[in-house]
């Protein structure tokens, strides 16, 4: 028989999530990730909840090795002893609405460790590929006990920099330097980045990553008080990942010491609250413009009538006028 939450206590709940209970943990980020379910379970994590994990984001293009890297990062804080949580955020297909979720793949290594908590989660209509359930998730693998919570990103350009607004400490990383990688550049993480991890430095090619983040770090006009570091790795071999798990513990105790901890956990809870309501919002317009008066305005602008701008005006006055109703 599976578990129901509805009959579990606020103050049950929260013990048997504190004392290990992995399948209520699953539960919960289930329940958090479904837009249809009654969600009142989840008002005793959110009450609950004080941000004590260590929450770091990995961002960086696909096949750039994030999971790999991260695969080693949960040994390195294994032999430290942590309690190490993962959400792997994986893309949706905009056409089958699927996804693969074959980041926890490459952490095999780990899956049969107590101490250790795996979820992937597929982006879905998640404002930003942000998942709805990601912020909740956070909380519960918090107060299931998780030290340090590895967030990765969905590995989707300019859109990966959402998940920066739910952590502490942010990994960007990128591979010897192809086309996509200095486009990423370009595109301002430099403004999000506490360390850069350059993976895969056996290639020679690698050292052009290093030379084109010190040029945009040089040249940017955000100017931040933690110098962001730039650590060479191997995620394959485990080379550099030492030294990478350094300079996270060092970011973290730069922004305890300056009372930056808690203002960051304050950031997550509004960008989640922000995100969600967007997502929420958009979901409701994408039923709204199968209105018949909607629809007809989409027919004149297809049949020349009408140019986008007057209609997407028209649409809003409508959706403004549905919605007041409600």
């Amino acid at each position: 028989m599976g578990i129901n939450l509805k009959n579990l206590s606020d103050g049950e709940l929260i013990k048997r999530l504190r004392g290990g209970d992995k399948p209520i943990a699953s539960k919960l980020i289930s329940l958090a990730e479904d837009p249809t379910e009654d969600h009142t379970p989840l008002e005793a994590v959110y009450k609950e909840y004080r941000g004590d994990a260590h929450i770091v984001g990995l961002i960086g293009p696909f096949g750039v090795g994030k999971s790999t890297l991260i695969n080693r990062l949960i040994g390195a804080y294994r032999k430290k002893n942590y309690n190490v949580g993962v959400i792997a955020i994986d893309p949706t297909s905009p056409l089958s609405h699927g996804a693969l979720l074959g980041d926890r793949v490459r952490m095999q290594d780990h899956t049969n460790d107590k101490d250790v908590f795996i979820r992937s989660m597929a982006s879905r209509g998640g404002y930003g590929a942000v998942p709805q359930g990601v912020g909740a998730a956070i909380k519960i693998m918090d107060i299931f006990g998780c030290d340090i919570i590895f967030l990765e990103g969905v590995g989707a350009g300019q859109l990966d920099i959402s998940p920066a607004r739910y952590v502490h400490t942010v990994v960007v990383v990128v591979g010897p330097m192809m086309g996509d990688d200095i486009q990423m550049m370009k595109g301002g993480v430099t403004e999000y980045a506490d360390i850069y991890a350059v993976n895969k430095a056996d290639d020679p090619k690698s050292e052009t990553a290093v030379q084109v983040i010190k040029e945009a770090l040089r040249y940017s006009s955000v100017k931040k008080e933690f110098l962001p570091k730039i650590v060479k790795t191997v995620a394959t071999s485990g080379d550099g990942v030492g030294e990478l798990a350094s300079s996270i513990e060092e970011h973290k105790r730069f922004i305890e010491k300056r009372g930056r901890y808690g203002e960051r956990v304050e950031e997550q809870l509004r960008s989640e609250l922000r995100d969600m309501i967007v997502t929420d919002l958009v979901a409701r317009m994408q039923e709204e413009l199968k209105d018949e008066r909607i629809q007809q305005i989409f027919e004149e602008v297809v049949d020349r009538e009408m140019s986008t701008y007057l209609a997407c005006k028209k649409c809003i006055g409508l959706l403004d006028l549905q919605i007041g109703n409600r």
